[in-house]
């Protein structure tokens, strides 16, 4: 894990689908970073009209907005964010998206158990991880002859001030938290390798 540029990881994902687009039986891959700024991204489907903030406003936060293959609206990412793209192969698997969704919920559910936390779904109102009426994952993926990119945002430390600046995922009045903002005082390190290990049992 380390941190980075949005756009940088955004090509080196790229280059890595490609590849293993081109080479079947080609190993998994868990692409771990933290953004270094903020930044907004919109979805296929997303709204600009859900960035609640005059472009101004973001230019005089060094806020980049960019549109993104994945699927879902607009979200945040943010330094203190753990940002995971899995570029899996499905047909490893289960040629299904729903089924891949619910895993990358289920191995959100688990990361958070493991920092103490009692996260769960509200289907209701789409994909991610809840803690209460409180969003602390995102979930957004891309599927390309049934392999996966992007992935799941983890809030991690307590540096989401920015959220106000949108509707996240589209969703109205949606309240966003961190791990460290509910329970403990854990590293984007420490919840990185808990990540790791989690993802590893689930698509090993």
């Amino acid at each position: 894990m380390r941190s980075c540029g949005f756009l940088d990881v955004l090509q080196l994902q790229e280059k890595i689908l490609q590849k293993k687009i081109n080479a079947a039986n080609s190993p998994e891959v868990l692409l771990l970073f933290s953004p270094t700024q903020p930044v907004i991204t919109i979805g296929r489907k997303g709204k600009r009209e859900n960035i609640l903030v005059p472009f101004s406003v973001l230019e005089s936060c060094n806020i980049k907005v960019y549109e993104v293959n994945r699927g879902g609206d607009v979200t945040l990412h943010h330094p203190g964010q753990l940002v995971a793209y899995f570029i899996v192969d499905l047909k490893n698997y289960v040629k299904d998206v729903h089924w891949y969704l619910y895993t990358l919920e289920e191995i959100g559910i688990e990361l958070l158990c493991s920092c103490g936390i009692c996260g769960g779904r509200r289907a209701s109102l789409g994909s991610g991880v809840w803690y209460g009426d409180k969003k602390i994952i995102f979930i957004g993926i891309g599927v390309r002859k049934w392999i996966t990119f992007h992935g799941i945002a983890v809030n991690v430390l307590d540096n989401d001030g920015y959220f106000s600046f949108i509707k996240p995922c589209g969703i109205d009045n949606c309240k966003v938290s961190s791990i460290n903002r509910e329970k403990g005082n854990f590293t984007i390190e420490e919840v990185s390798e808990k990540l790791v290990e989690i993802a590893r049992r689930r698509f090993s």
